[in-house]
């Protein structure tokens, strides 16, 4: 099945490649928390009927640049979202795919953060015959430095920040064990159980919260649909409470004092 993921990674440079915008219509300008830089999205769609039945719509995004912005040439080399073609060439396979394949549904796009030359999103599709049913990348990109930011560009020491995050999964493990919507038996098993991690976690997203640039760990890159207690689904940290950890190339970046 992951086949098919390593063909459209040859023209994308991710797994995950067809997404979904809530705004409809064709050619979308999208602008939501993608208005600083000056990158704009262009949803590119088409749809199929699956399985004599089902609709399935397919979303890809481009990433068009303004004139007067130059985005490092590595980039364009390695994500062919920056090309027009190189979509509207992945959307025709992405259709050629799914007719092949049973497990194929729905796929969504979201933009994060796109200010100081630094673009967060993530890519989800939804699955209808594994075990799982979403599957996320998370992907933050610096625009001018042509790279993937890694946590050793934006932490000093990265396990530094390991005890904050496993404090805040305690917090949120005690205020659990007051609420109501859980019962006896299963605030036992999460008062019994520990939850903490053992590393920081690779998958992040820069997102604004509140008006505050922060960062959120993702633990998984899988979703579940399930109502069991999930320690990890609140894991935002402000760039501000975290500014004693933070690299001074990344504080410059993001214009913290």
């Amino acid at each position: 099945m992951f086949n098919k993921f390593i063909l459209l990674s040859l023209l994308f440079g991710f797994n995950s490649y067809c997404f979904q915008n809530k705004t409809s219509g064709n050619n979308i300008l999208f602008k939501n928390a993608l208005d600083t830089n000056p990158v704009s999205v262009i949803m590119v769609k088409d749809s199929l009927i699956h399985n004599k039945s089902e609709v399935l719509n397919f979303e890809l995004p481009y990433f068009k640049i303004s004139n007067n912005y130059s985005v490092n040439k590595k980039l364009l080399k390695q994500y062919g979202f920056f090309s027009l073609e190189a979509v509207k060439d992945s959307l025709k396979l992405e259709k050629k795919t799914a007719i092949k394949d049973s497990s194929y549904s729905d796929c969504s796009y979201q933009g994060y953060y796109n200010k100081n030359n630094l673009l967060s999103f993530s890519l989800t599709r939804r699955f209808i015959v594994l075990k799982y049913e979403l599957y996320n990348e998370y992907y933050n990109l610096n625009l001018k430095e042509g790279n993937d930011i890694k946590l050793n560009m934006i932490f000093d020491n990265i396990d530094s920040i390991l005890p904050i995050i496993n404090n805040k999964i305690e917090e949120y493990k005690k205020y659990t064990l007051k609420d109501d919507d859980f019962d006896e038996l299963q605030k036992n098993s999460i008062k019994n159980n520990s939850f903490t991690v053992d590393e920081v976690p690779d998958n992040f997203l820069l997102k604004e919260v509140e008006g505050d640039l922060s960062i959120q760990f993702f633990t998984s890159q899988y979703e579940y649909s399930s109502t069991d207690f999930n320690p990890y689904e609140d894991l935002f940290f402000t760039f501000e409470e975290l500014k004693p950890y933070l690299t001074d190339d990344f504080k410059k970046q993001i214009g913290l004092k």
